[in-house]
C-alpha cells in the first residue's frame, strides 16, 4: 500500500450529485453525469488507450492509482445498472417485458487497469467482480485443503 498514490480528481460537490442515465458513447465533454453504464464497460477492450476508455464510457474518471512498484495506473469511474421501472399490476402481463421505464440504480465503481507507461488497458473489474474472485480463490482454497 506505501507505494500505492491516491489522487482525487472529482470536487466533493460533484462527488455528492446522483447519477442520471449517461448517453450512449457520448463524448465525456457533454455528460452531465459522471456515472457510464455497463452496456458501455462492456464495449472496452485490452490495448485501449486512456482517451479511447473516456470516450467510450462518456464520463470522467472519480480516481487515480499509481502504482511504482508494478507499473500500473488504476483509473476509477462511476457506473450504474439499467433496470425496467413497470407500473404496479403489470409486473406479470406480457407489456411488461417490452414496455416500462428505464432506470439506473445500484452505483458501483469500475477500475481500469492501464500499463503506466504506454497507457493502454491491461484488464477491468468492478467492485463486484472483485468481490466474487475474491469468494472463489477462498473457495478453491478450501476444497484443496478438504481434498488434502
Amino acid at each position: 500500500m506505501k507505494n500505492l498514490i491516491i489522487l482525487t480528481v472529482i470536487a466533493a460537490a460533484i462527488s455528492m450529485q446522483s447519477c442520471k442515465a449517461p448517453q450512449a458513447a457520448a463524448p465525456a465533454t457533454g455528460m452531465t453525469s459522471y456515472c457510464t453504464t455497463s452496456e458501455q464497460i462492456y464495449k472496452l477492450t485490452k490495448g485501449m488507450d486512456y482517451n479511447q476508455v473516456n470516450t467510450i464510457l462518456g464520463v470522467s474518471p472519480t480516481d487515480i492509482y499509481i502504482n511504482y512498484k508494478d507499473g500500473t495506473k488504476i483509473i476509477s469511474y462511476k457506473y450504474k445498472l439499467r433496470y425496467q421501472k413497470v407500473a404496479s399490476g403489470q409486473q406479470d402481463s406480457e407489456m411488461s417485458l417490452r414496455g416500462g421505464e428505464e432506470i439506473y440504480r445500484d452505483e458501483s465503481n469500475l477500475y481500469v487497469v492501464f500499463d503506466a507507461n504506454t497507457n493502454k488497458v491491461i484488464y477491468y473489474v468492478t467492485d463486484k467482480g472483485r468481490k466474487n474472485a475474491k469468494d472463489l480463490i477462498n473457495k478453491s482454497i478450501e476444497l484443496k485443503y478438504v481434498n488434502n
